[in-house]
């Protein structure tokens, strides 16, 4: 989290729902922030920052025990992030 919130300042994460049963719970987040220092994007390298802003959907589960985190799996677009940054082109489109 910490390299996130270094090339993202503004980094903020909107819970839209939640649930939680047992020990399971379940989040539906918007997480958006803006590109502004150097990042390393596992399999693409050290990006340098675009300045540009993004927002995508996220889906988190997470299992607790004696309240802690245990086990987390997440869905995430995370092509549509580098999209919006423009560190991958969409179709059709250059890459800036």
């Amino acid at each position: 989290m910490e390299a996130w919130r270094t090339a993202f300042p503004d980094l903020h994460f909107t819970i839209e729902a939640q649930i939680a049963e047992a020990d399971q719970v379940v989040s539906h987040c918007t997480v958006s922030g803006t590109f502004l220092q150097p990042f390393m994007i596992l399999g693409l390298g050290n990006h340098a920052p675009t300045g540009k802003h993004f927002a995508v959907k996220h889906m988190h589960l997470q299992r607790l025990r004696d309240g802690q985190i245990v086990e987390h799996w997440a869905v995430r677009e995370d092509l549509s992030m580098l999209q919006q940054l423009g560190i991958v082109s969409v179709p059709g489109q250059a890459t800036l």
